[in-house]
């Protein structure tokens, strides 16, 4: 009975041993596990870092570029205001062309009037008709007095 009873300690002991030896295992395969999981979070995290400092610079230049546009919307508001005013005084330069126009040309017809040749009496030097030779021209005037 003895050796039974050794027989079934040696099993236990082996049984025992095989327990531990499987627990082992699990243990180094869970640490390995756990050695690879914490090796990805680490990656993870310096993916994570690297993208929140793109993202921080891309932030700082969206910002940048709304202020771009803001500014560019303000000097696109100034030139459509300028293109207006001078728009309106380009219209009311032509008004006053045209009237300038229309004062030149009644200045002119007034001039025009004035400087008209004003009929002046003609003298008239009195002429003598006198019967001349046969075959000569009839009617020739010859003025008085010669």
């Amino acid at each position: 009975m003895k050796t039974i009873t050794i027989v079934a300690a040696l099993i236990a002991a082996i049984a025992a041993g095989g327990v531990a030896w499987q627990t082992t295992q699990a243990l180094e395969r869970a640490k390995a596990e756990l050695a690879s999981a914490n090796s990805q979070l680490q990656q993870a995290r310096t993916a994570i870092q690297a993208m929140e400092g793109e993202i921080a610079g891309l932030r700082r230049e969206l910002g940048e570029q709304k202020t771009a546009a803001e500014q560019l919307r303000a000097e696109l508001a100034a030139a459509k205001s300028f293109l207006e005013a001078e728009k309106a005084i380009g219209a009311r330069l032509r008004d006053e062309l045209v009237k300038t126009k229309e004062q030149l040309a009644m200045v002119s017809r007034q001039r025009a009037l004035q400087a008209a040749p004003v009929a002046r009496p003609v003298q008239v030097q009195p002429t003598v008709i006198r019967a001349l030779r046969p075959g000569a021209a009839i009617g020739a005037g010859a003025p008085a007095g010669q």
